[in-house]
């Protein structure tokens, strides 16, 4: 016997209706005699303690079994929920002659627990199973009371009832006993593993939360499922349709899309958790099977989070692995594999294979099925069409069922033959037991008068009655005394208020209300649809006179509600005719017209004349009465008579305005009557303006200034347009009112005034539009914007580094500018090679203006001429060199000159690399901001302006000695200073002494740079103190006219860096999240000004509107575009038809792109492309920057060509400038293209898809989805200055809908997404496209 108490079992799946379970009236007179107070207490103490009915019987063997029963259902204390399942689970299995009602779902519960008889299971056995399995699931219970099993072939046959059992009393009394003991806990619960214990403890708050907290921290996977449950749980509703949809042959991508609001991690839990079928692992298979077809990731706690199955994971990825071997694997769907793996546990007929995967060869289904299930069990559709076809031929069956063999189908019809032969001997007879009537009437007479008074809805009467025939319950109800049928019960109004809201009809509205007429609905619909809103647009009078009679009639039903019969029923058809009168009225109707003859139209004008001369003649003698009164009125003043009347309003304002005017003159206090206003001097108050001074500017780029010139343009052209739409004349018949706006106009007309508008609006307006720069073309610092880094080093490699360090480069040097055998120079043949020689003087800039020198003319006079006056050669005083940061040594020439058109400015080029530099080393200060901008860039721009060389020469000395005291290669440095070279001499010898000035220390602010660069601002007297200076205590006084000026003594000591300085520097560059785009562009303008610009005219040799044509995306498109679409520096770029390779280096500089890519057939463009990559590289390495992970074809096509597609393949973004392709190269590029992976995006100056496209199965075409955007802001690309649209398509992993036929469409239905492209595309422009010209970026926008 077991000892102790159990917990009521809480609501669970097992929980039902209760069953009434009472004995008869006629054995009481005999149980009364045997019952004793004695057995009283001693079958409560026993039906306490988990026991069996079979057990309890035992025990009272001389009372009988339905005594018992009243006796166990009449006492308080017990469950008689549970007490009601086990006596109905021992009349199943030990005396199934008697049949019961089935209580709680016993019918499901002892279906499974018939399966355990298979398995050599006694009923005493199984009765005492499912009596732990209620009350005591512990270790020591459970072998005690089924000494005859182990605890694997118990906690097996448990998990067949349910595979998460709910927990006993028993169970949790361990829980809180064994808190500090996780293993003892394990092995007293044999049914739960440690997750489960540790769930229960944490739901139900015990006091085990320490222990929990310490076992979490040694396994902290055990936690991250939870995770998991962020989404919202399920609803009522819906967990009953999933619940549902489980018996179904569905598989878990159908299930999936039913529940779109959670995630498949937490519907898979939802599934395993309710799943109550025999085999619990079918709908775990689904689930794996889904996510290794989908590709999708599973690691442990995902697999612990839904329920386990490692082992089924990995068979089914094994699986996988073999079906893709398959030869016919490419034919066929990921769709279809999911759903041939569902119909392997539901249904392998041949009718229902060859429906459902018609277009798919027998033979091939069954080897796909055969591989994910050597031995394929029966499933429950083919055990079904074996029972009914117990006697058709063999021949029939093995047709219908492939799977099966000739043996196997024979051992079932055995089987299930002598199934059926034992199930009709075990077929008890029926026997019902009699109900008490006289307790059920009563309870349904209260149920009902309840009804009656509250609700007698519908829903409200199957939710009282759900057992009970509806029709007898409705005339119970007719046929009772206090029915009223002309009044609606509360529910019955809240019901109909509500259906009149939703807008249902009245049609639809009688089903609700069973117990009520339809004459009586439609009144009570009427009343409340007139209650809901009221009406306030009338078509006709006559219309609202029958609305507001209705009206009234309903208001009259109100006070009048509850009277007799006669006079509602008359009141509602008059509601009813009222109505028909109002529909009848709210039509329209038009008048008639009555011709008339002329003797009647005759008539009329003179009866229209008479009337007007009569209203004439009233008017008149009205007005000769008022001229009388007013005549006698004023000879009444004349006289004396009377007095003038004056307005009691002007009195009042005269007075108010002069207590007004007495406030704020003299000493501002009212005046008193018989007193003098005091004169004293009124006191005035001027503001104070402070000026605030001005943010400095830098000087206008000549792209700018194109830029702002277009949009005043464009703003004119649509101002022009607006008053065109004023002007228009109005429409012919109509009077036309004049306006204040038309009054002035006329007499601006008349007195000939101008009518355009005030010239300064128009200028505040323009220069208002001017002040908006776009964040995707920065022209300066001043107005830079941002671009993330999203986790990439942008410098190289040796920062990074706990002690980071700059690398050597390998500088050489260059005698003279000489001329390669290619007719390139041997300057720029170094700087472009792709090799590691970088020149000391990158005189690159400087050839430029040598080798186009007619097209620049000398700076202002105080600036040395470009040619010697005297050789007429280039003149050595007129060259600039600025030093690098990083490299000191290393230094780029520039000839001073001033271009003629859109050449290179070298003025612009030095402003220009004072701003990189600062961007790359010191963005994080905006105080240096201002000192480079306004001490550097804006100062060498004024010099040029204001004509003096002196300030434009300090300027460069400035910046090349701070590059000096800043500079973190002090090998480089010293070894300069040693060399004591001075780059800047010839210039600096044509000033004169006194124009000559050396920067110090205040000058190049190095105390705000230390300071703003370093963590911890560095001491003002950070240089050490002079060892020399002594001081001598003892020593006299010195009189005062004897002291000697002291010298600054931080001058005149060598200064010395602070030691946390440059630790600090490479500390700042690892910190960067952000880098500047103005920087990035602008490095890859310097390449191109100095490689494609000064070479560009052979890119002009194309034929006219083909796909030869060349045309490039300017950096602000690339930006633009890129950023929209999000490029990570882990994704690959690649751009077909690269041109000179713009777009291929800005994604990978800018954007990190960690292979950026591009094709091109040019030979001439292609030859510029291996050139600026080689330049690139080397400007990079000056600057400490990562170099550029490129992957070029060049002289090359993309059509056909193996390696550019296995590149295009391999890519996530691609860039396809398909302005002037054709219909032919547009097909090339879509073959090219496809086998794309699903979410690649590609960029295209046209649509690819046109109107009614469809499907063509061989491009890539078929599965992109189109979203047309328009570029933000003008002079985005090299052939027009106006905003361009462009397309970012996005591949697909089906093919969408629109594109495929109505054939197509049938036959691939609920396998595709449908996904709308753009549906017009725009007729192609006959524009002209213009190659770049000799210059940098502005010289593109030219053309």
């Amino acid at each position: 016997m077991i000892s102790g108490h159990l917990q009521t079992p809480d609501s669970s799946d097992h929980s039902g209706d209760e069953a009434k379970l009472t004995k008869p009236s006629g054995l009481e007179s005999k149980t009364n005699e045997l019952w004793s107070s004695d057995l009283e207490e001693e079958l409560e103490s026993r039906i306490m303690q988990p026991a069996t009915f079979s057990s309890i019987l035992k025990q009272f063997p001389s009372i009988s079994e339905e005594t018992i029963i009243s006796k166990i259902m009449s006492n308080k204390n017990c469950d008689k929920n549970n007490w009601k399942k086990k006596i109905y689970c021992y009349r199943y299995f030990l005396q199934p002659s008697k049949e019961e009602p089935d209580v709680g779902n016993m019918k499901s519960l002892v279906e499974k627990l018939e399966k355990l008889k298979l398995k050599k299971w006694s009923a005493s056995e199984i009765e005492q199973l499912f009596c732990n399995y209620l009350e005591d699931l512990t270790t020591s219970a459970v072998k005690v009371s089924i000494p005859g099993k182990t605890l694997d072939e118990v906690a097996a046959a448990v998990n067949n009832i349910h595979p998460r059992p709910r927990w006993t009393r028993k169970e949790i009394e361990c829980l809180i006993k064994n808190e500090n003991d996780f293993k003892k806990l394990e092995k007293d619960l044999f049914v739960r593993d440690l997750d489960s214990i540790k769930k229960k403890i944490r739901r139900d708050n015990l006091s085990i939360q320490n222990e929990i907290q310490d076992s979490e921290k040694k396994s902290p996977q055990s936690t991250d499922s939870n995770n998991k449950d962020s989404s919202r749980d399920l609803s009522r509703k819906e967990r009953d349709q999933l619940k549902k949809l489980l018996s179904k042959p569905i598989c878990f991508s159908e299930l999936l899309a039913k529940f779109p609001g959670h995630s498949w991690e937490y519907i898979a839990r939802e599934i395993i958790q309710l799943d109550s079928s025999e085999d619990n692992t079918i709908w775990l298979k689904k689930i794996y099977y889904y996510c290794v077809v989908y590709s999708i990731s599973v690691d442990k706690e995902i697999t612990k989070y839904i329920g386990g199955g490692n082992r089924i994971y990995e068979k089914v990825r094994s699986d996988w692995s073999k079906i893709k071997t398959l030869d016919f694997f490419k034919d066929w769907s990921l769709q279809e594999f999911e759903r041939l793996y569902c119909f392997a546990f539901h249904d392998l007929t041949k009718s229902a294979l060859t429906k459902n995967f018609p277009s798919k060869n027998l033979n091939d289904i069954c080897k796909v099925v055969n591989i994910s299930f050597p031995k394929v069990p029966y499933t429950d559709r083919e055990m079904k069409y074996l029972e009914r076809h117990l006697d058709t031929p063999m021949q029939t069956l093995e047709n219908n069922l492939p799977f099966r063999s000739r043996g196997s189908i024979h051992k079932k019809l055995e089987a299930l033959k002598a199934l059926t032969e034992t199930t009709e001997q075990k077929q008890p007879p029926t026997k019902t037991r009699p109900k008490n009537e006289e307790e059920k009437n009563v309870e349904n007479a209260a149920y009902m008068k309840e009804l009656i008074m509250f609700d007698l809805t519908l829903e409200a009467i199957e939710n009282t009655f759900p057992s009970e025939p509806i029709e007898e319950i409705i005339k119970e109800i007719k046929n009772s005394e206090i029915f009223d049928p002309l009044s609606f019960t509360r529910g019955e109004k809240e019901l109909m208020a509500k259906l009149v809201k939703k807008g249902n009809l009245i049609d639809d509205c009688f089903d609700y209300f069973p117990l009520r007429e339809e004459e009586f609905i439609r009144s009570k619909y009427a009343e409340a649809e007139y209650v809901s809103g009221r009406k306030m647009k009338f078509n006709t009078p006559e219309e609202r006179l029958a609305y507001e009679a209705k009206w009234t009639l309903f208001n009259m039903g109100k006070q009048e509600y509850g009277r007799g019969n006669r006079r509602s029923t008359k009141r509602y058809c008059e509601i009813d005719e009222l109505s028909k009168l109002e529909q009848e009225a709210s039509v329209k109707r038009s008048k008639k017209k009555i011709e008339l003859t002329e003797e009647e139209l005759e008539q009329r004008r003179k009866r229209s004349e008479h009337f007007r001369l009569c209203r004439l003649k009233k008017l008149e003698e009205k007005r000769e009465k008022y001229r009388i009164e007013k005549a006698k009125r004023l000879e009444k003043i004349a006289a004396g008579l009377i007095k003038p009347s004056t307005s009691g309003y002007e009195l009042k304002d005269i007075v108010t305005s002069a207590e007004y005017f007495q406030s704020i003159v003299g000493d501002k206090q009212k005046v008193q009557e018989g007193q003098k206003r005091k004169r004293i001097q009124t006191e005035y108050f001027a503001p104070e303006f402070i000026e605030k001074p001005k943010a400095v500017k830098l000087k206008t780029t000549k792209r700018q200034a194109e830029k702002n010139k277009i949009k005043k343009q464009l703003k004119r052209e649509a101002q022009l347009k607006i008053k065109k739409k004023k002007t228009i004349a109005p429409k012919k018949g109509k009077r036309r009112v004049k306006t204040n706006n038309g009054i002035i106009e006329e007499i601006k007309d008349v007195y000939k005034l101008s009518s355009e508008p005030y010239v300064e609006s128009e200028v505040e307006e323009e220069d208002e539009e001017e002040d908006y720069i776009s964040p995707y073309d920065p022209p300066d610092i001043i107005s830079d914007s941002q671009v993330k880094l999203n986790g990439r080093h942008l410098y190289i490699s040796s920062f990074y580094k706990e002690l980071p360090e700059i690398p050597e480069l390998k500088f050489v040097s260059l005698p003279h500018m000489e001329m390669s055998g290619n007719d390139i120079t041997v300057a720029k043949q170094i700087m472009t090679t792709a090799n590691d020689d970088i020149l000391y003087d990158d005189c690159l800039a400087y050839e430029i203006v040598a080798q186009h020198i007619k097209s620049y003319r000398d700076l202002p006079i105080s600036f040395p001429p470009v040619l010697d006056p005297i050789t007429h050669e280039l003149n050595s005083a007129n060259i600039v060199r600025i030093r690098f940061f990083l490299y000191p040594e290393h230094y780029e020439s520039f000839m001073l000159a001033s271009p003629k058109s859109n050449e290179l400015d070298p003025v612009h080029e030095i402003a220009k690399l004072f701003m990189i530099q600062y961007s790359l080393y010191f963005s994080h200060s905006d105080t240096l901001k201002k000192i480079i901008t306004e001490d550097y860039c804006h100062k060498l721009e004024h010099s040029v302006e204001e004509n003096d060389f002196g300030e434009f020469m300090f300027v460069v000395d400035k910046w090349n000695q701070l590059v000096m005291k800043l500079s973190p290669n002090l090998a480089s440095v010293q070894n300069i200073l040693g060399l004591k070279e001075d780059i800047n001499e010839a210039p600096r010898a044509y000033l004169n002494q006194q124009e000559v000035s050396i920067p110090t220390n205040s000058d190049l602010k190095i105390e705000t740079f230390y300071d703003e660069i370093m963590y911890e601002s560095a001491s003002p007297l950070f240089n050490p103190i002079n060892s020399n200076l002594e001081i001598d205590s003892e020593s006299a006084p010195i009189p005062l006219g004897e002291v000697e000026i002291p010298n600054n003594v931080i001058e005149e000591i060598n200064e010395k860096m602070p030691d946390n300085y440059i630790p600090d520097f490479f500390r700042r560059l690892k910190e960067k999240t952000e880098v500047s785009r103005y920087a990035m562009q602008q490095i890859l303008l310097r390449v191109y000004s100095r490689v494609v610009s000064t070479d560009s005219r052979k890119l002009r040799s194309y034929k006219a509107f083909t796909a030869e044509t060349y045309g490039e995306l300017l950096p602000s498109f690339t930006s633009e575009v890129l950023e929209k679409l999000n490029l990570l520096p882990t994704q690959k770029f690649y751009d077909l038809g690269s041109g000179v390779g713009n777009t291929t280096f800005q994604a990978a500089l800018e954007f990190g792109a960690c292979s950026s890519g591009g094709c091109e057939i040019m030979e001439h463009a292609s030859k510029l492309t291996e050139l600026q990559a080689g330049l690139i590289q080397k400007h990079l390495a000056v600057l400490g920057l990562q170099k550029l992970n490129l992957d070029f074809a060049l002289h090359e096509s993309f059509v056909g060509n193996e390696k550019v597609r296995a590149s295009c393949l391999d890519c996530d973004v691609l860039i396809i400038n398909n302005y002037l392709f054709d219909g032919q190269l547009n097909d090339e590029v879509g073959k090219l293209l496809y086998g794309l992976r699903p979410g690649t995006k590609i960029v295209s100056l046209r649509n690819f898809i046109s109107p009614r496209y469809r499907a063509t199965f061989d491009t890539v075409f078929d599965f992109l989805s189109v979203e047309k955007h328009e570029m933000s802001d003008i002079m985005s690309v090299s052939w027009t200055a106006n905003k361009v649209p462009y397309y970012i398509s996005t591949v697909e992993e089906t093919i969408p809908r629109e594109y495929l036929s109505r054939e197509e469409t049938k036959e691939t239905s609920g396998k595709s997404k449908s996904v709308s492209p753009v549906g017009e595309i725009e007729n192609v422009a006959a524009a002209m496209m213009t190659p770049p010209t000799d210059s940098s970026e502005s010289e593109i926008i030219k053309n």
